[in-house]
């Protein structure tokens, strides 16, 4: 949060159910909840509804895109409100399922798809920014270049960097203290949310 904060930024860090506790249903509904609450009480805080960016790293992205992309989880108000996207390390396209705890987390088999936001593209969403750090072992970069390519097909923007001498954790840890200036994490994401914010959701 000090990240954003500190560039003039309003910043809502919410946490969300897990498994074994509950299952994906479940699970995204926690991040449907907290960005209807966003929309119904940033006001509240200085903080314009009409304007919500929404940020996540590794399966924070995963939930975040979704809800960036598929547009049954939020009220239409508040979906017309997203500015845009910012995804670090998202898994998006994971399909088939290597552990078997994700065939339980996102089962039935017949509702795998409906974890993968890859599936949600439709070229009217929100811009995106999808950043990856190259030294990353825990997520595939094909789940970057596989949502970027259907985004761009789709006629929809979409942003890509990727980081030399950054692994999985390594790629957020960059937005944090003390290592904010050893990469252009942290300004590439600033860049896209500045550009986006007045705009009306256009390249």
């Amino acid at each position: 949060a000090q990240a954003l904060t500190a560039r003039g930024y309003l910043v809502v860090i919410p946490d969300y159910r897990r498994y074994p506790e509950v299952k994906f249903p479940q699970i995204i509904e926690d991040a449907t909840h907290t960005v209807e609450w966003i929309k119904m009480n940033i006001g509240q805080y200085g903080g314009d509804s009409s304007r919500i960016f929404l940020m996540g790293h590794s399966a924070g992205a995963q939930l975040a895109a979704l809800l960036t992309l598929n547009e049954q989880y939020l009220l239409a108000d508040t979906w017309s409100s997203l500015r845009g996207f910012v995804g670090l390390a998202g898994p998006y396209d994971f399909l088939p399922f290597t552990d078997e705890y994700q065939r339980v987390v996102f089962g039935p088999e017949e509702n795998y798809p409906a974890s993968q936001p890859v599936n949600f593209v439709d070229g009217n969403e929100p811009p995106l920014l999808l950043l990856y750090g190259n030294d990353d072992d825990t997520v595939r970069v094909f789940n970057i270049e596989s949502l970027t390519d259907k985004v761009k097909r789709a006629g929809g923007c979409v942003e890509t960097h990727y980081y030399d001498g950054l692994d999985h954790a390594g790629l957020i840890g960059a937005v944090a203290l003390p290592l904010q200036n050893s990469s252009s994490v942290l300004s590439d994401i600033a860049g896209f949310i500045d550009r986006y914010t007045h705009r009306q959701r256009s390249c």
